[in-house]
């Protein structure tokens, strides 16, 4: 497995695709900045909860990154038509997916750990302390979120024939994901498309006054459960997903 994940390293490094998702994980940085200032200039708001709260930037940016990123690591395969080549020389499909799910979320684990980072950094900065469990669990909400996009824009990636559709659809879970980012009060929601980063994200948004649109951030006490039916519900798409590239993987032979 590890040999593989080397193979599909070495196939990406060989494109701008590592570039292209650190300049958009620097934009949404910057356009999260602005969001974060923008609350921070309200007196009810100026705590830690403008940082790590189900209003992100992220629940935009990470369906159409996870599309992009999936969408050129397929194409890659259908274009060479290695697939077949592959399995010809005794690999599975199987476990090239799965080494390219691994290489996916290493490489977001460490946009992640760039992003918390920046800020952890910017809060230090305004004078509001980050607790280590606090970060920790922001990150465990980004990774659960991502692999779940991994899982669903590979297989689609590979189903699909053009990857147009693809990027197409990660577009359109950014936008579900943003619009419904508020609804992700219900311990039920975990299954609105995009919306898996508000789901886990740490504080979440509270109306006030409907009239003024006045809000208030309030930490989750549901965190922990909401982080268990996340993880099945990723176990869930998980199996689905194999279950499909094995069906995919008869077809091929």
């Amino acid at each position: 497995m590890l040999q593989n994940i080397k193979i599909e390293l070495l196939k990406i490094r060989r494109t701008h695709t590592f570039l292209m998702l650190f300049v958009i994980m620097i934009i949404a940085s910057l356009w999260q900045l602005f969001v974060i200032n923008s609350e921070l200039s309200h007196s009810n708001l100026h705590n830690i909860a403008a940082f790590y709260n189900n209003q992100t930037v992220d629940c935009l940016i990470l369906p159409i990154m996870v599309s992009i990123f999936a969408s050129k690591i397929i194409s890659n395969e259908k274009e060479g038509q290695t697939f077949k080549l592959q399995q010809s020389n005794g690999t599975e499909i199987y476990r090239i997916f799965l080494s390219k799910i691994l290489l996916m979320v290493s490489t977001s684990i460490v946009l992640f750990v760039m992003e918390t980072t920046f800020r952890y950094v910017y809060a230090s900065i305004n004078g509001i302390h980050t607790s280590v469990m606090l970060l920790l669990l922001f990150l465990m909400g980004q990774v659960l979120t991502v692999f779940s996009l991994i899982c669903i824009f590979l297989v689609l990636s590979l189903l699909l024939n053009k990857q147009g559709i693809v990027l197409a659809i990660g577009f359109l879970f950014g936008f579900l994901g943003t619009v419904m980012a508020s609804r992700s009060q219900s311990i039920l929601s975990f299954w609105l498309p995009g919306t898996g980063n508000a789901y886990l994200a740490p504080y979440k948004y509270h109306l006030i006054d409907n009239a003024q649109l006045s809000y208030e951030y309030t930490l989750d006490q549901y965190l922990p459960v909401r982080l268990l039916i996340y993880i099945l519900f990723c176990l869930l798409i998980y199996m689905i997903a194999r279950m499909v590239i094995r069906r995919k993987e008869i077809s091929l032979i």
